[in-house]
């Protein structure tokens, strides 16, 4: 999706909050080893593309680790999200970030001309099959300010690392604060963690005949 949209101010604020679903969007993929805009449409035509065809980029393990979905196939997606405020230790709304809140939710991607890829049936033999759809986990940020949303995605069942969140940010300011905001959920995390070891700490020794 674009990083950034014309919002004239006569069509109302950014939305503060988009928890929901929605189903049935358009998908256009784009690939970031690509520097040309795609031909068939103008979504992507006033945003600016990151160039990952740089000496930086290390592409050593991309082919390996795509997998066999075909991107450029993918024709819609749908999905669902959840945003809540920025808590402190405490697990209380914290007024410092009132212009962030966490996002977390799935996307589901669809192909209407699905790839060919393996399957492994109930004998352990390989069997060709298609999937018409693949599924994501995402996590990340929304500043409410200018109203962008920044969050990564990982397959179903892969722990995402927040501390890569803030790189999602370039602008300085931005990316300090979100910063802040990501150390603030690990202190949470940590706490609630204590907490259980000293409360699993504290049960009496099952007895036992």
């Amino acid at each position: 999706m674009p990083s950034q949209y014309d919002h004239p101010p006569v069509q109302g604020p950014f939305f503060t909050n988009i928890t929901g679903f929605y189903r049935h969007a358009v998908a256009t993929p784009l690939s970031l080893v690509s520097t040309s805009q795609p031909e068939t449409t103008d979504f992507f035509g006033d945003t600016r593309i990151p160039n990952l065809n740089t000496s930086s980029w290390n592409e050593t393990l991309a082919e390996e680790l795509k997998g066999s979905w075909d991107w450029a196939s993918t024709n819609r997606f749908d999905f669902n999200l959840k945003e809540r405020f920025i808590l402190d230790s405490d697990g209380h709304q914290n007024t410092t970030y009132n212009g962030w809140t966490w996002v977390k939710g799935g996307i589901t991607l669809f192909a209407d001309s699905p790839p060919l890829f393996q399957l492994v049936d109930g004998d352990g033999e390989e069997v060709e099959g298609d999937k018409r759809e693949i599924e994501y986990e995402v996590y990340g940020l929304h500043h409410i300010r200018n109203g962008t949303y920044r969050m990564f995605g990982m397959p179903e069942g892969k722990k995402l690392d927040i501390r890569r969140i803030p790189t999602l940010f370039e602008d300085g300011e931005e990316h300090d604060l979100a910063t802040r905001v990501v150390l603030l959920e690990m202190e949470k995390e940590l706490k609630h963690q204590q907490e259980n070891l000293l409360l699993m700490d504290a049960k009496e020794d099952s007895k036992l005949s």
